[in-house]
């Protein structure tokens, strides 16, 4: 990312990694949620038929993280920052 806007002509980049637990709530909640969205939701949308193996294997990874009444999962993003640079004429 640093290299694309040093090359656009940005200056002053920061990039911050940024860690999240988030939510979409319970164990019934989160399965439908990830089997509708994400990479899983892509591959179950291209391939019906893979949601009767996936979704009991997907339900026991949840259950196991922790209080099935609330289903955390970690969030990833980067928060970038960066000046533009002079304008060129």
């Amino acid at each position: 990312m640093r290299r694309i806007l040093e090359a656009a002509g940005f200056r002053e980049i920061t990039i911050q990694s940024h860690d999240e637990k988030v939510s979409s709530g319970d164990l019934d909640a989160m399965t439908w949620v990830l089997l509708k969205v994400g990479p899983l939701g892509k591959l179950i949308r291209e391939n019906p038929v893979l949601q009767v193996a996936a979704e009991p294997l997907l339900r026991e990874a949840l259950a196991a993280l922790a209080d099935p009444s609330r289903v955390q999962l970690l969030a990833s993003i980067g928060i970038v920052t960066a000046r533009a640079g002079a304008a060129t004429r």
